[in-house]
């Protein structure tokens, strides 16, 4: 997850209850043909917790989306990197990387590992093997 990503789905959700309105049923002159006690409040109530549910279910998936790199696989003496398709970065793998070898194409699905060493490749630790391309071409 991204702190981009993330930011994106908290201003959305704030947006949506900054813009949640109670509609008001209008008849003839514009004042209601029954008055409740308490209606305005019901209707607060309930645009809020709307805008509430919005925002958690925002925060949930983009807390549980799944990172997944696909790229062509090489070999180290002490493991494995992957490089990117898409940003053409390359990665140091870690875990179970039994399922493919060195020149292969593959999609990995991978939970980032905090590296030590700052000059480092970025570290992915390998949770699933989602899919072999096959040689890299």
């Amino acid at each position: 997850m991204s702190r981009k990503t993330f930011w994106r789905g908290v201003l959305l959700g704030l947006l949506c209850v900054a813009l949640a309105t109670p509609a008001r049923a209008q008849i003839g002159s514009g004042k209601p043909l029954v008055s409740y006690k308490g209606s305005d409040n019901t209707a607060a109530a309930s645009g809020a917790a709307v805008g509430v549910a919005g925002v958690t279910a925002i925060i949930t998936l983009v807390l549980t989306h799944k990172k997944k790199i696909t790229g062509c696989v090489n070999a180290l003496y002490e493991g494995m990197t992957i490089t990117d398709e898409h940003d053409k970065q390359t990665y140091e793998l870690l875990g179970s990387t039994t399922d493919f070898k060195a020149g292969e194409r593959v999609r990995l699905q991978v939970k980032k590992i905090k590296s030590k060493d700052k000059g480092s490749a970025p570290v992915w630790q390998v949770e699933k093997l989602i899919k072999n391309y096959g040689s890299c071409g």
